[in-house]
This record gives C-alpha cells, structure tokens and sequence, in this order.
C-alpha cells in the first residue's frame, strides 16, 4: 500500500475536487432571500378560511348536484379529468421537489461556472439537460423557472422546458 501525504495537493497541481469547489466559499447571494417564508399576520388566516369555505362549497355542491349530474357525456368528461390529474401529480411533485432542492442545495455560482454566460452556448447545454430530464412538462416547468431565477439566461431556460419530453 502507497504511502500519500497528509494535506493539500502539491502546488501547480490542483485536485478534481478542489477546482470544482474553488469559488463554493466565495460569499453567495442571499440565500433564503429575505421575502421568503410565510407571511405573517391576517393574510394567512384569511388565506386558510378561503381553502375551507372554497372546500365546503365543493363538498355542498357534490352533495346537491350529485344525482343531476349523471349524463353519459359529464360521467366519461369527468373520468377523463381525474385521470390526466392523478397521471400528472406525481410528476408535477417532483418538479417542485427538484426545484426546490436545486434552489436550497445548489449555490448560484454553480450555474455561473457550468452554464456559459453566452446565451448563444448556453442553449445547446440546456437543450441536453431538459433531455436528461424523466418527465413531461409538469416537471421541467418548476425547474425552468428556478433556474430561470437563479441567474440561468431565458433563452437557456425555454430551451430546457421545451427540451423534456
């Protein structure tokens, strides 16, 4: 077994790993940005009275339309709706998920370095990553728009959304 030695690399030869994470301790944009979280105060109550009031409207009116609503052409509309809805879920969860996990784990200067400033090269990269990506739009939206956010060219970024499949 070769002996290494302890400590940096020797100079003039710098690591894989320590010329990825060169520019990691440089200080980032704020991160969370100050308007994040939830917001404080009456908004957020009114905001859950709503969803309850919107949510005994659907439960009252599925109790008093129930029996009128039974024509062949409602029955296959609604069958149809539920479908594409419960198919498309769980892509549009991950979506967010990637989202938000590129958003909270990937510092803004990671795209600064991977992702060329040119617009003109920036799309073609892009163009492969929205291939890469398993899912339809419901997915690749949530990620455009974070990475449209995060610093990333828009041309760059429609580039990614139309690239999913």
């Amino acid at each position: 077994m070769s002996e290494r030695p302890a400590g940096p690399a020797p100079p003039g030869r710098a690591s894989l790993g320590a010329s990825l994470t060169a520019a990691w301790d440089e200080p980032d944009d704020a991160l969370p940005p100050p308007d994040w979280g939830r917001p404080r105060g009456p908004r957020r109550l009114a905001t859950v009275w709503v969803f309850a009031l919107f949510t005994l409207a659907l439960v009252a009116g599925n109790v008093w339309l129930s029996d009128r609503l039974t024509s062949e052409a409602f029955l296959a509309w609604a069958t149809v709706f539920t479908a594409i809805s419960l198919q498309a879920l769980p892509f549009l969860v991950f979506g967010v998920a990637l989202s938000a996990a590129l958003t909270a784990f990937v510092p803004a200067s990671f795209y600064r370095r991977i992702v060329p400033a040119n617009p003109y090269a920036a799309v073609p990269t892009a163009g492969a990553a929205g291939m890469v990506l398993p899912g339809c739009e419901c997915a690749s939206v949530p990620v455009a728009g974070g990475l449209i956010k995060r610093g990333v060219a828009p041309a760059a970024g429609l580039t990614f959304l139309l690239a999913a499949p």
